[in-house]
Order: C-alpha cells, then structure tokens, then sequence
C-alpha cells in the first residue's frame, strides 16, 4: 500500500484474499518502493503476502490525521472479509514501530473485530525502533536531506518545540 500524501485508497484494493501468510512491512519515513521491495522479496519469495507501508513526514508530523488514518485503513484491510484466516507477522523500520502503534489503537478501537486480528499477529520485528527522543532529529534530516543545514537545523528546533510536554 503505498501511502503518498493525499492517497486515500483502501488498502483492500491492492491486498488479495487468501489464507496465505501476511507480513505486514512498516518502512521508516521517507521510504521508497525499491528500498522496501528487497525486504519484502525476502518474504514473497517464501509464499509469505505483503502489506507495505511507505512512511512520509506527514505520518509523524499529522499523526491523527495521517498516521492513525493510515493505521486504519491498514487495520481494515488486515480484518476484511477473505482475509480473517491470514497469520500476520508485522515488520517496522523506524517510525514504522511508531505506526505499529497507531495500528494498535485503531485495532482497540475497532472493537472484537480489531482483537481477532490483533490475535492473528505470530510475529514482530523492529529494526531501528525511533523513540520518541528521536523524533525531531530523524525528520528533520527526512524532511532536509542532510544533517547541519539551516533547514534541518529549524526543522529539528520546531519539531522539539512541537513535541515539547
């Protein structure tokens, strides 16, 4: 699924029914497709489907209106119909720890229908899980693309003031 700003298409679409197992691979911000594919050849080279996110700023910076809502088009696809039986392993890198989390209040939210598929999870994988320190730093470079530059340098600053308690 790929998650470009202003993409609003059900994840369903893209995801085809089975019982297959899926992994569902979280990238870090700023992702690109190539980047992830040799990560999720590693899994549909085994039979294993795969439900990809690709992580923008927008996912951190917006979380309610990106983040969750990215989560909860992913939690519906990982509950549709045709879908209930799949054993699901979830894979994130970076941020992708932060929207598994976000993926797991909208399965809360979502009710028994959001256990069932919180019960099929056989799996985790974390790689570079950023904390919540991290944050300001990491975007700033995703959104700058370099370390040191007046832009990162703000960006960081703002972001530190934003997320400041």
């Amino acid at each position: 699924m790929s998650a470009a700003d202003g993409e609003a298409a059900p994840a369903q679409t893209v995801l085809p029914d089975g019982d297959r197992p899926l992994a569902c691979v979280l990238g870090w911000v700023g992702v690109k497709e190539r980047h992830l594919r040799k990560y999720t050849s590693l899994y549909t080279s085994r039979g294993i489907d795969v439900l990809a996110l690709l992580s923008t700023p927008a996912h951190v910076a917006m979380p309610l209106a990106r983040g969750r809502a990215s989560a909860g088009r992913i939690a519906e696809a990982l509950g549709s119909s045709g879908n209930e039986a799949r054993p699901l392993l979830v894979h994130g890198f970076s941020v992708g720890a932060y929207m598994y989390g976000n993926l797991l209040i909208e399965l809360g939210l979502r009710g028994g229908a959001g256990a069932a598929v919180a019960h099929r999870i056989r799996g985790l994988a974390f790689d570079s899980a950023v904390d919540y320190n991290g944050v300001p730093f990491g975007l700033s470079r995703a959104i700058a693309g370099a370390e040191g530059t007046l832009l990162q340098r703000s960006v960081h600053a703002g972001l530190d003031l934003f997320l400041s308690p």
